[in-house]
């Protein structure tokens, strides 16, 4: 089957990111499950879920011949959304909940973090980022 990528996100979030909508209960990390649409940055009081869809996708070629059937939507774009809506209405697409840890890179602070976070793993530069946190005089 088709799978998207999905992570949890907090409930006041879910108005920031397309939203998986699924037939029954959110799986576990490394583990998939039915999707039956995905909504568009919903209101928190109507996402069918908080899983966030992270940008990661398995699609068969056929989704090509769907998005060149796309009508412009979002900002007078094609979005592959509304792709992945048709794809779902021919055939099983799945929402893979993911393992580990993303960074939200839209955003500054996300941005910022990514690039601490993996600083902080890097032997050369870690040791700038412990440094970065004391005060010398010059």
């Amino acid at each position: 089957a088709a799978q998207i990528m999905v992570e949890a996100v907090p409930d006041d979030r879910v108005d920031q990111y397309g939203i998986a909508e699924l037939d029954g209960p959110s799986p576990a990390p490394g583990a998939s499950a039915p999707m039956r649409a995905v909504v568009e940055k919903p209101k928190p009081a109507d996402a069918p879920s908080n899983l966030s869809v992270v940008g990661r996708y398995v699609l068969p070629a056929g989704i090509m011949g769907l998005l060149a059937d796309t009508a412009p939507g979002a900002g007078g774009e094609i979005q592959l959304t509304d792709a992945i809506a048709d794809l779902i209405a021919r055939q099983p697409v799945e929402a893979y909940a993911m393992r580990g840890r993303t960074f939200d890179c839209g955003s500054k602070a996300g941005y910022l973090q990514a690039i601490l976070h993996y600083a902080a793993k890097d032997p050369d530069l870690a040791e700038i980022i412990v440094g970065a946190g004391s005060s010398h005089a010059h």
